[in-house]
């Protein structure tokens, strides 16, 4: 049994934007390091190590993507990006000067990072696109405020017991129903069934749909059990108290979070249409079999390909 204070986990949006936003941002050192840099201005340099350099841009575009810190700590970190792109430098100028460069590994590896840079440049400039152009109406956000009445006006703060358990543990969630929550642990603990114990005050707004609503509708020191996420949940609503969000306080998290939704849709959107107009070709043992090979009838193929057709807005 492991026991946790209650986290925000079910957040799912939230982490699915975060998701997003990290692909689009979240490039690693060395992904960074695939371009070199030119000569610079030594007023623009960091370091100079023969012919080679690190730029201050290229050291800050780095340090931009590390965790903040402050302080001291924040010069030894500096200089410790620094030494470590010092080093990458150094070593692919002597991976090219063996020729390592030309291996047909370090070529297609030299061409994914190069693809994967640009993929991170053609997603960020949908984010900000959507972001400075889709400032959502006060309407818009009155609406969405007035149709998510538990995550602002009827906003309840809970204090919750939880026992989370897996579904087919030999106990399913009607039989689980008849349990109080103390002979629910024991019977888990009997039976060797690993289960998580959670316990904390989380706001209605933080709940998943189903659980808001089965939350609601009990009183203080009654359980229920819901399926969620391949798992079972006991929750316990131990207490409830109102803490209402006005519209004016929430109406600038509602249009970023609208900005956001829009931002995801034309991510996906024009994702589905560069893979329906470059006509997406599965080969090999990824081909689909056409409906003649599929009644027994086989037709003949040149190269056993199979053109897979995709609606705008369903992305593989």
């Amino acid at each position: 049994m492991k026991c946790t204070k209650r986290s925000n986990e079910r957040s799912k949006t939230r982490s699915e934007w975060i998701a997003l936003h990290m692909t689009a941002l979240g490039l690693s050192l060395s992904l960074l390091g695939c371009s070199r840099t030119g000569t610079a201005d030594p007023s623009q340099l960091a370091t100079k190590m023969g012919s080679d350099e690190v730029t201050l841009y290229e050291l800050q575009r780095v340090l931009a993507h590390q965790p903040p810190v402050a302080g001291v700590d924040a010069a030894a970190g500096r200089k410790r990006i620094l030494d470590e792109l010092i080093d990458q430098h150094l070593m692919a100028d002597e991976a090219v000067r063996q020729k390592l460069d030309r291996t047909p590994d370090a070529v297609l590896d030299a061409q994914l990072c190069k693809q994967s840079v640009l993929q991170s440049a053609l997603i960020t400039s949908i984010i900000d696109q959507r972001g400075s152009n889709a400032i959502s109406d006060r309407n818009d956000a009155r609406a969405f405020y007035d149709q998510h009445p538990q995550s602002f006006a009827q906003r309840q703060i809970y204090w919750m017991k939880e026992i989370v358990f897996p579904q087919h543990a030999g106990l399913d969630a009607d039989a689980a129903r008849k349990l109080a929550p103390a002979d629910l642990a024991a019977f888990l603990e009997q039976h060797g069934i690993k289960y998580r114990l959670t316990f904390g005050q989380i706001g209605s707004d933080e709940l998943s749909p189903e659980l808001q609503k089965a939350t609601e509708a009990i009183e203080d020191g009654h359980s229920i059990v819901i399926p969620e996420s391949g798992e079972l949940v006991m929750a316990t609503r131990l207490s409830a108290r109102a803490e209402p969000v006005t519209f004016d306080s929430a109406e600038p998290q509602i249009v970023r979070y609208q900005a956001r939704q829009q931002a995801a849709q034309d991510l996906q959107s024009q994702t589905a249409s560069l893979r329906a107009s470059a006509g997406v070709q599965y080969l090999n043992e990824f081909a689909t079999p056409s409906a003649d090979t599929k009644s027994g009838q086989v037709r003949p193929s040149e190269n056993n390909t199979s053109i897979v057709a995709e609606k705008p807005g369903e992305p593989q």
